[in-house]
């Protein structure tokens, strides 16, 4: 990934920041980027994000892995949640993806306000949505304001020439919280799955397991 950001700075800032560095601070995270280097500063961010999978763990276990339980403890919090069928197609008009949107832009919100409802909002094709896991993980990192998760990422998307330091930065803490969701994502698939095995043997053939 930094190997990534380093080509993608020399690409883009081949003058600007040469010999010169440009820091950020997103959160609790300080970043420091030249044409040479890409350095983090997150000790909190890190300390921030063991919390951040603690408390979507918690929240999984006490629904008890329950899909419809899960969207229930999330609208119970205060976010809006939309149910839909047709929300994939209505959402591939504007560019969106379904999950949860923390924003989009001016265009997008009124679209969402006049067919769903405005950001920041869930909307999923259905409360069973294979990636449920993932967006609870995400939702949980903006509720937390860990950096990168008031991003909308389009991973199936060039990102665009132009992008500021700034933006490249904002880019890659999106993409970092992207793959940390995945990891829960999968970790909860096993974890559940080796609990399902386990009550199916225990039903279908007693304890020997």
């Amino acid at each position: 990934m930094k190997n990534f950001l380093k080509k993608l700075i020399k690409t883009l800032f081949p003058i600007k920041i040469i010999d010169n560095k440009i820091s950020y601070k997103t959160g609790t995270t300080k970043t420091i980027i030249s044409a040479n280097e890409y350095v983090t500063l997150s000790a909190e961010t890190e300390k921030n994000k063991s919390l951040l999978r603690k408390n979507a763990e918690d929240i999984a276990k006490n629904c008890d892995y329950n899909p419809q339980k899960i969207i229930d403890f999330i609208k119970n919090s205060g976010t809006k949640i939309v149910i839909s069928p047709h929300a994939l197609k209505l959402l591939n008009i504007i560019g969106e993806e379904e999950g949860f949107l923390p924003h989009t832009n001016a265009f997008n919100t009124l679209f969402l306000k006049l067919f769903f409802q405005a950001p920041p909002v869930f909307i999923i094709k259905s409360s069973s949505t294979e990636l449920l896991y993932h967006y609870l993980y995400k939702w949980c990192a903006y509720r937390m304001n860990i950096p990168g998760a008031n991003i909308n990422l389009h991973l199936n998307k060039q990102p665009k020439n132009n992008l500021t330091p700034e933006e490249i930065v904002s880019l890659n803490e999106a993409i970092q919280l992207d793959k940390e969701a995945i990891d829960f994502a999968l970790f909860i698939e096993q974890k559940t799955k080796g609990a399902n095995k386990v009550k199916e043997k225990m039903v279908n053939g007693g304890a020997d397991i």
